[in-house]
């Protein structure tokens, strides 16, 4: 049980658990099931940006030390292409990319920080790094984790301001429409040891 505890709190938002030692390092493979989406809202309607899970190709190296009920982390990162975002039109796309200024900053980069309380139940307060545009925030994002079918599934959601990542809301048609300052990050996702 310690074991999955570990697991659970991998990613941003995103968490693990393990027993009472030093853990040089585990590695985790993000499977199917697994969703991860920007929610926001303008005037006019509202939008979801969906992360395309298939690319993650790549394992997760997390490396980490127990003191006490705390789990501190040390490169432990996801990274997220800007290009593997669908939000369901092509012009939605573009300007969604030229939001997060993709030109210049072409990933989204979330570092694992610190577990506090992991031992006491399976929600636990995961603090990551969130690299957006260039800017870097720390969060500390509310996460529940289980095992489902031998796999950890990891799940939550933050409200993220874009102006604390010196993000303008853009407007169209000479500002009749205009996108909202915050947007929420809703993930689940199933991770494997391997």
């Amino acid at each position: 049980m310690k074991k999955i505890l570990f697991l659970i709190l991998i990613l941003a938002t995103l968490g693990f658990a393990k027993r009472d030692v030093f853990l040089e390092n585990r590695v985790y493979k993000i499977v199917s099931g697994s969703h991860m989406s920007v929610i926001g809202t303008s005037n006019v309607k509202g939008f979801t940006c969906k992360y395309d899970i298939t690319k993650f190709d790549k394992t997760l190296p997390v490396h980490y030390t127990i003191a006490g009920n705390k789990i501190v982390f040390s490169k432990s990162d996801l990274v997220l292409e800007n290009v593997n975002f669908d939000c369901g039109g092509r012009g939605i796309n573009r300007d969604f990319k030229e939001v997060l200024k993709t030109d210049l900053y072409p990933e989204i980069k979330l570092t694992l920080k610190e577990i506090l309380d992991y031992k006491t139940t399976n929600h636990v307060e995961v603090l990551v790094g969130i690299s957006i545009a260039g800017v870097s925030n720390q969060y500390g994002i509310p996460v529940c984790y289980n095992v489902v079918d031998g796999k950890l599934r990891i799940s939550g959601h933050l409200d993220l301001a874009l102006n604390d990542f010196n993000i303008q809301a853009p407007t169209k048609l000479f500002g009749l429409i205009q996108l909202g300052n915050e947007v929420k990050i809703d993930f689940q996702l199933f991770l494997k040891e391997i």
